[in-house]
């Protein structure tokens, strides 16, 4: 398991330079330091046996639809083999719970768990609560997915949607 290997603990705090930004506009997301990406910026990768269609590709940085990356075939070794030149991660368009199917959400948990555990900087762009989806994993599972949420800087378009978030993580 590549998570028993011995490393410094300093490098959650990459992890944690991240976001989980809720509603937020193109305006709000500037004000982060994160533009959105340019059409030209899209490829597909294929790290391992998936193809992956990236939003972005630039020198450290991915970024992904959460239908491309979460919705479709992939795989924890996708996240390991992408997550050695990326050190930062953007996933957009993240639905709220009503949009979230049981699979999304797994894959999103173990995105998250890889880029946690390799201190790689995640900004998450959600559309709305998806907090009602942790329902959808086993209890340790989502304690873990919970904490390693609450370590993300917490920024709103609207303070409603993101305190409804928050508490609804937080139950």
């Amino acid at each position: 398991d590549y998570r028993t290997l011995s490393r410094d603990m300093d490098y959650r705090h990459a992890f944690a330079a991240g976001c989980l930004a809720v509603n937020q506009t193109e305006a709000d997301l500037l004000t982060l330091g994160i533009s959105a990406p340019d059409p030209s910026e899209s490829r597909t990768l294929k790290p391992t046996s998936h193809e992956i269609k990236a939003l972005r590709v630039a020198p450290g940085q991915l970024w992904f639809d959460f239908r491309d990356l979460c919705e479709s075939l992939t795989s924890t070794l996708d996240y390991l083999e992408l997550a050695k030149d990326h050190k930062h991660w953007v996933i957009s368009d993240v639905p709220a719970s009503a949009g979230m199917t049981p699979f999304g959400l797994r894959r999103l948990a173990n995105t998250i768990d890889v880029l946690y555990d390799h201190g790689i900087r995640l900004d998450l762009l959600a559309n709305g609560d998806f907090s009602d989806s942790l329902n959808h994993l086993p209890s340790l599972d989502a304690a873990r997915l919970e904490s390693r949420l609450n370590a993300l800087q917490l920024r709103d378009g609207t303070q409603e949607a993101t305190e409804q978030l928050v508490e609804g993580v937080n139950a």
